[in-house]
């Protein structure tokens, strides 16, 4: 794998501090004496300075996050009456409610855009969200459609200026690295509101992979940060760029997304009449681009491989089960169901029990969207 270049910076977590921050990657980290008016460094070894991420500019962030997909490659356990945000993991927590809790720690101002066919499960998951914190897509045409709509609606609402800075994050990523995801997140927060960019946070590339974006990040454009001018971005590449990218170093784009409002408003004025993705739209444009490169546990929810690399070789989520020599098994029933699971003999078995359907497939055979997407079909749902 390929190594970030000497002029790029990542944040990393420090083992020696609870907070998020800038990253320490070296061992033996010793906090320097912080300097009068500035946030306190941190130096590695060889006394490089990292930064903690201080409050962004003293104003308020509004954060959204994007709830409006309906999950068509986790189906039978994500349908579109019951999507993949609100669907119980085997922890028994939420994407939702996990993507909530990192929006938190960034800031107080959360707003979630959803479908609004999926009200009565968001406000089953957060029964104490007020109506303003929720943003209703009639139909679900696409995040650039739905970013569009979710910023009128706040715009018109809260009367706020242009320069006012909104990040979007999407709820059906997944992390262990909730300090090192908010320092970035914060970070590009702050970068936002000192440049007219839309800033990204990426993670770095570690196989081919097809399903991503990818970044090549360039030129440093902060002192002691980690955000960096975007060379090239490329959404869901073949999978010889994609080889080719990971050769280069890329970068995985996570979702995540800052810019001010007057400028996520000016490139999402015109919208094409068909479904269209912001990073489709946008992000795979010459808007002007940077990104904040974070070293961290990352990786996007969306199929039965993502679940199997989050969960491990064997996996049960509710109820009694036996798993004999299928070893990368998965093996989810649904909710409260007590009728035992019993799998032998099946290598890389996928068995889920959902709302429509129960599935039982070779897990390979599914990372095909249009594989689940006709069995679906075929049912007549």
């Amino acid at each position: 794998m390929a190594r970030t270049s000497p002029h790029q910076r990542r944040i990393r977590a420090c083992p020696n501090d609870r907070g998020p921050i800038a990253p320490c990657p070296g061992r033996g980290c010793a906090r320097a004496p912080p300097t009068r008016g500035m946030p306190p460094n941190h130096w590695t070894e060889d006394r490089t300075p990292y930064l903690r991420v201080a409050a962004v500019g003293g104003e308020r962030v509004v954060v959204f996050i994007l709830a409006g997909g309906v999950g068509e490659r986790l189906w039978p356990w994500s349908t579109p009456e019951r999507p993949k945000p609100f669907c119980s993991l085997p922890e028994g927590d939420t994407l939702l409610g996990m993507a909530w809790r990192r929006a938190k720690r960034i800031d107080d101002h959360v707003l979630v855009v959803l479908n609004r066919r999926h009200l009565d499960l968001a406000r089953a998951l957060f029964p104490d969200l007020s109506p303003e914190q929720l943003i209703l897509e009639e139909a679900s045409r696409g995040t650039a459609r739905a970013m569009a709509a979710a910023l009128e609606a706040y715009r018109d609402r809260a009367q706020v200026p242009d320069r006012e800075v909104c990040v979007f994050l999407p709820a059906d990523t997944v992390t262990r690295d909730e300090a090192v995801y908010a320092a970035a997140v914060q970070l590009a927060a702050r970068h936002a509101r000192q440049a007219e960019r839309f800033v990204l946070v990426g993670v770095p590339a570690h196989r081919v992979e097809t399903g991503f974006g990818h970044i090549l990040a360039g030129a440093l454009l902060e002192h002691g940060a980690a955000v960096h001018a975007v060379d090239d971005f490329m959404e869901k590449p073949r999978p010889e760029a994609a080889a080719w990218l990971l050769r280069r170093g890329a970068l995985w784009n996570t979702g995540v997304v800052a810019a001010r409002l007057g400028l996520f408003r000016e490139h999402l004025a015109e919208l094409p009449e068909a479904a269209v993705s912001f990073d489709a739209l946008v992000l795979d444009s010459e808007a002007p681009k940077a990104v904040v490169q974070a070293e961290m546990d990352w990786d996007d929810f969306g199929t039965w491989g993502a679940f199997a690399r989050r969960y491990g070789r064997e996996t049960a989520a509710q109820g009694p089960s036996l798993i004999e020599r299928s070893p990368g098994a998965l093996v989810l029933p649904e909710p409260g169901s007590l009728r035992p699971v019993v799998v032998c003999g099946l290598p890389q078995a996928v068995v889920v029990e959902g709302p429509e359907a129960l599935l039982v497939a070779r897990r390979d055979l599914l990372e095909d969207p249009q594989t689940l997407a006709g069995l679906r079909a075929r049912l007549r749902f």
